[in-house]
């Protein structure tokens, strides 16, 4: 997606639910990297669906985007990455 100027956030947590201990209640239970996912059935409503670790994994995954959105608006000119170097 870069050459579109976008920043990409990646969910930044390692996938749940795929081993032998792992459980339903894992957060990122569908192994997604890119972003979150949310998985609910057809026959149940939004009291029950989706489950609670989508919605955990979501709350998550806006605070990581959150952080990363605060170190860019604090960092902008001050951030090491804008400074010259000594040697220009």
């Amino acid at each position: 997606m870069a050459w579109h100027g976008m920043i990409w956030v990646s969910l930044g947590m390692p996938p749940g639910n795929n081993y032998s201990f792992g459980s339903d209640e894992d957060l990122n239970r569908l192994g997604v990297y890119y972003g979150a996912a949310a998985q609910a059935n057809m026959d149940e409503g939004p009291e029950v669906a989706p489950p609670q670790s989508d919605r955990d994994t979501a709350f998550a995954y806006g605070a990581r985007i959150a952080k990363a959105t605060h170190r860019w608006v604090e960092g902008g000119e001050n951030h090491p990455s804008q400074r010259k170097s000594p040697l220009h």
